[in-house]
């Protein structure tokens, strides 16, 4: 509940007598409200007579953010009389914007039913599930239960669409015009689904959804689920337990699947088969492996094998290996128990294989240790020649050196990341990263920082003998006696600095800074897009013990 907002509120009152009681509540929290009564004969056979719900403004966001949002509208009406005849109906309406899910948007615009019959044979007819332009289901379904039988008895519901958009539930998807039907079944103890789906005409894909489950004795069985695309498919099977430990088992294999078939989602032909077994009771466990067969992703060989064991506590057994063109990530060890480490390699010989004007190596290497709760790892990386403009890659011969150790901190609800490093960087030039201004950086640098709501960072760098356009690189080192032309502006981020030298020395009077009205005292505090100019040459013996230490405390950008 945010600030300043009204808290959930209930009432209920009681009313009438004994044949005929009336229970009445009201209830609100945040905009959404609503009212609700119950007429009740406590000692008949069937003590509901009438049943009214209205509820308002309704919006799935406000419970949980990561819900669409809406403006629900909700009419239910119910009635049972002394010949055991119902009445009914439900009306749900979605007054908020249109709009998908990527745009956080519910794309359901109204559900609509009418209940009739009796207790013995009830029927839902009119059904309606309205989608909007993406489309609509109609559906209808009846109860039936003899005298003296148990359970549910002999039900079935029925959906069918003539055409769904399924572009017009997520943004990302092709546009569509899928028709078919999803059915549900109770027969004794035995519940049934089955759908069939297919896309008509000439748009789309080709789109086909195939599945049957079955729920027996407190068992889901899943013989086969399939979903194809174009020339591939994904099959699923399986089993859960509802009872006991809740034991479970699927299996899922891909065959030439490409997601680029569905909509925007990469260029694939994905060859897989996945194994996951376990129990979710007393605590979840499961065991798992992959193979990935000859496959390709972004216009690269894909392949690779794995598998692992983990509950909420530990994660053991790993033993991984995935390699895309030429580069691979390996995995091995344990992680979660004292004294158990895992190791992690990642070799990017290829980088162009994730971004297609990326070019260098990146060679990087680390363990995992800690709990699942808080979890740390150290690394070590070496990139070789990186950048992404193409002009400079021929004389790119970059090379930079860094490592440390990074780790999850903080308390539930405000969880951070924090880390420290240090490296070394020779021939580092920004125009290979699309900065205006060339140059060969050369030097060593101590960084810390965490994220988060407070986050922070903090820089200590030491440049040796650099070049920046062209021209001795005093700006990225104020102590650099060579007097030079601040070059412009890196970016449009205005940076909050706070400068520490590690020693005592005040700044000369000669100093140019650019940003700063006047001669800065230490520490200096100023919003700047540049850096100090160079002190004069007669400077030299007060500058050399200096170092450039910013520590960010806050960032605009225009």
């Amino acid at each position: 509940m945010g600030p300043g907002a009204t808290p959930a509120q209930l009432k209920l009152r009681a009313g009438g007598d004994l044949n005929l009681t009336t229970l009445d509540a009201t209830g609100n929290a945040g905009r959404a409200g609503g009212e609700a009564r119950l007429t009740l004969s406590p000692f008949a056979d069937i003590p509901l007579r009438t049943m009214n719900l209205n509820a308002r403004n309704i919006d799935p966001g406000f419970f949980n953010p990561a819900l669409p949002t809406a403006d629900l509208t909700l009419t239910v009406a119910a009635k049972l009389d002394d010949a055991r005849a119902i009445s009914g109906s439900v009306n749900l309406v979605n007054d908020g914007p249109a709009g998908t899910i990527d745009q956080q948007r519910l794309p359901l615009r109204a559900f609509r039913g009418q209940l009739g019959g009796n207790l013995d044979a009830m029927r839902l007819a009119d059904v309606l599930i309205d989608f909007g332009d993406a489309g609509r289901f109609t559906g209808s379904g009846s109860v039936q239960r003899g005298k003296d039988e148990e359970g549910l008895g002999a039900a079935n519901f029925a959906l069918h669409t003539d055409r769904f958009d399924l572009k017009g539930i997520h943004g990302s998807m092709k546009p569509t015009k899928i028709a078919g039907d999803i059915a549900v079944a109770n027969v004794g103890k035995v519940q049934t689904l089955d759908v069939k789906l297919v896309e008509t005409g000439l748009v789309g894909s080709g789109l086909r959804l195939s599945a049957h489950a079955k729920l027996e004795n407190n068992v889901v069985d899943v013989p086969e689920a399939r979903l194809s695309a174009g020339n591939g498919s994904i099959a699923l099977s399986g089993s859960a337990k509802l009872l006991d430990d809740k034991a479970f088992k699927v299996t899922a294999n891909a065959s030439r699947f490409n997601p680029a078939a569905l909509g925007d989602y990469p260029q694939a032909d994905i060859n897989a088969l996945v194994n996951a077994k376990g129990v979710l009771a007393p605590a979840w466990k499961v065991n798992t492996d992959f193979t990935l067969r000859p496959s390709r992703l972004f216009d690269q060989p894909l392949s690779g094998r794995g598998k692992l064991a983990a509950d909420a506590k530990h994660v053991s057994g790993v033993d991984a290996d995935l390699a895309l063109g030429q580069n691979t990530v390996n995995l091995k060890g344990s992680f979660g128990a004292p004294g158990e480490s895992l190791a992690w390699h990642v070799d990017g010989r290829n980088l162009a294989a994730l971004r297609s004007d990326l070019y260098g190596a990146l060679l990087t290497n680390g363990v995992v240790t800690g709990t699942m709760a808080n979890p740390r790892t150290t690394f070590v990386a070496d990139a070789n020649g990186l950048g992404w403009v193409a002009a400079q890659r021929k004389a790119n011969t970059s090379n930079l050196h860094v490592s440390g150790e990074a780790w999850l901190a903080g308390g539930e609800g405000a969880r951070f990341v924090e880390g420290k490093a240090g490296g070394t960087m020779a021939r580092f030039n920004p125009a290979a990263f699309g900065s205006p201004i060339p140059g060969s950086i050369n030097g060593r640098f101590d960084a810390s920082g965490r994220s988060g709501a407070d986050w922070h960072g903090a820089l200590d760098l030491a440049v040796q003998d650099s070049t920046l356009a062209k021209s001795p690189s005093g700006a990225a080192r104020a102590w650099r006696p060579t007097a030079v032309t601040c070059p412009a502006p890196m970016s449009t981020c205005t940076w909050v600095r706070t400068w520490w030298p590690r020693t005592a020395v005040s700044a000369p009077a000669a100093t140019a800074w650019i940003g700063a009205s006047t001669r800065p005292s230490w520490p200096h505090s100023a919003p700047t897009t540049r850096a100090c100019c160079a002190a004069p040459a007669a400077s030299k013996a007060r500058w050399t013990r200096l170092r450039w230490r910013p520590t960010w405390k806050a960032r605009t950008c225009a």
